[in-house]
């Protein structure tokens, strides 16, 4: 059973993440961070964040962003910011994860936002500062507890996205995936996404849904 998300379903769902992405910097950061990040989903009314019940445990999950007009930094850049604190918190008692290749890889965003904790750095909302973008439905994060790999559960998860953004009249859909991650990119491909751009680590893929067509499917399944 598909689900929305509420605060109470964070740690069934934060459990489920682990399990999916074990070897994940959010999953060796620990439980607690695990719901706070997931809690940024929750927390704005631009995101969604559903699930799939069964048993009454959280077997799949998927968090969505809508951008509309214009965007200031990109979405995982937000939900980063969102948790700094409890990452901060969860590394105190795991420093050996300061030496992860994820802090060095983020290093100048961690920088900057212990720069603007401790007021060094401004910061400003103003347009200035944001980038002008096409309206657009984010799939941000998508997991399957892999006790229930290749059951077209992840087929369920990105058919509810597209009736999400169909709801909320957004036609165009677009993710980010790890150029390494063969078997999600596939499943997306399966699933009518394209390839937009590719880079040597990430590839950047789009699937345009016709409102109208979608929700006559909805209606009549």
């Amino acid at each position: 059973m598909i689900k929305q998300s509420t605060y109470d379903d964070l740690k069934k769902i934060a459990s489920c993440h682990r399990k999916a992405f074990p070897k994940s910097y959010s999953s060796k950061l620990g439980q607690v961070y695990c719901e706070k990040m997931l809690e940024w989903f929750i927390s704005n009314k631009n995101n969604f964040l559903f699930h799939i019940e069964k048993e009454e445990q959280c077997i799949g999950y998927l968090g969505g962003v809508t951008i509309n007009d214009y965007k200031s930094a990109g979405p995982s850049a937000a939900m980063m910011r969102y948790s700094f604190n409890r990452a901060i918190q969860s590394l105190i008692f795991r420093p050996w994860l300061i030496f992860h290749p994820e802090i060095f890889k983020n290093f100048s965003y961690l920088k900057t936002n212990i720069f603007k904790k401790i007021g060094l750095i401004k910061v400003y909302n103003s347009k200035e500062n944001t980038i002008k973008v096409n309206p657009y439905a984010g799939l941000l994060v998508i997991g399957v507890d892999p006790k229930y790999h290749k059951k077209g559960y992840g087929s369920i998860l990105q058919k509810e996205f597209e009736r999400k953004a169909n709801e909320m009249n957004f036609s165009t859909l677009e993710l980010s995936v790890k150029a390494q991650n063969k078997g999600a990119i596939r499943s997306y491909e399966r699933n009518g996404w394209e390839i937009l751009r590719a880079s040597e680590n990430h590839i950047r893929m789009v699937k345009n849904i016709e409102l109208s067509k979608l929700s006559e499917n909805l209606e009549n399944g």
